[in-house]
């Protein structure tokens, strides 16, 4: 047993810094009892804390540091119920690209985030075709939360936007970008699916 230690210790030792995230991510997917998974994590969150880290766990993924109060709202909006799922898809396809090592692909993640947005709206609405705005406007927010969503959205789908990698204009959206559209997803996610409980009760 002794022996396969050192080897572990060994191989640990000589890979790659992304690789040690490999790993890790590796260990929890191999983990089959789901509370063993849950407080392995609880636990290396909180040596990445102490040891200043710049990482912490999100949905078993090792994922460049947010808050812990960023990490929640994106953490309950990959829970929604399973009416919910083809959000919840698009978020966790979302993190996986803003997680990838050794390089991530915001761009994608950020695709990822606005889409989850656009399922949502589809699914209360119950309509293939809805908009973003045709669903503030169901909730009856504020215009000018309307309006935010709105110039949102238009950052992603004009002609030299995010969504269109075919155009020649170049790009400069990387981390923070995409870990703003990440976080502000999810909490869009988490409020809309409250406001609606609301106005169906």
């Amino acid at each position: 047993m002794r022996y396969y230690l050192d080897q572990i210790k060994d191989k640990f030792f000589s890979i790659e810094w992304y690789e040690v995230y490999d790993f890790i991510e590796f260990v929890i997917f191999k983990a089959k009892d789901s509370n063993f998974r849950e407080d392995f994590c609880k636990k290396l969150n909180k040596i990445f804390k102490e040891e200043k880290v710049p990482c912490q766990i999100i949905n078993n993924l090792v994922t460049p540091l947010v808050s812990e109060i960023e990490a929640k709202e994106v953490e309950l909006a990959l829970n929604v119920a399973d009416l919910y799922q083809p959000v919840r898809n698009h978020l966790e396809k979302a993190l996986k690209h803003y997680s990838k090592r050794p390089q991530a692909d915001y761009l994608n993640s950020i695709k990822e985030s606005i889409s989850a947005l656009e399922s949502l709206a589809r699914i209360i609405l119950e309509d293939p075709k809805a908009t973003l705005g045709d669903l503030t406007k169901k909730l009856s927010v504020r215009s000018a939360f309307q309006q935010g969503i709105s110039k949102l959205y238009g950052w992603t789908s004009d002609e030299g936007g995010i969504r269109h990698s075919e155009t020649k204009e170049k790009i400069s959206s990387g981390e923070e970008e995409a870990r703003l559209m990440l976080v502000l997803s999810s909490a869009f996610v988490n409020y809309i699916i409250s406001k609606q409980k609301n106005v169906k009760t």
